[in-house]
């Protein structure tokens, strides 16, 4: 039986929490930043937890894009280097 939306939804929640605290980064991910992952991680079927987003090209665009709608331009500017750093410094998206 798949999980249900809310199922996954938590799993994706908690993979990203995970991810988050392991994280070493000198940045911080914005709460509205943080949202846009676990939602789009959840729809695009990404496991945060293991990096593997990355590399998604659907995640990459997808979270770009709830960012600059959710976030002030300074949010993006944080998730931006959060999210470069996080994916071993190499610049993911295009702020």
């Amino acid at each position: 039986m798949a999980p249900s939306t809310s199922g996954a939804l938590l799993l994706a929640t908690l993979a990203l929490t995970t991810i988050l605290g392991r994280a070493q980064s000198n940045s911080t991910l914005p709460v509205c930043a943080e949202s846009c992952a676990v939602v789009v991680g959840a729809e695009v079927a990404c496991n945060v937890d293991d990096g593997s987003c990355c590399t998604n090209s659907d995640f990459i665009v997808d979270v770009e894009y709830c960012v600059n709608l959710d976030c002030t331009t300074t949010e993006q500017q944080e998730a931006s280097s959060y999210f470069d750093s996080f994916c071993g410094g190499t610049q993911i998206w295009s702020l």
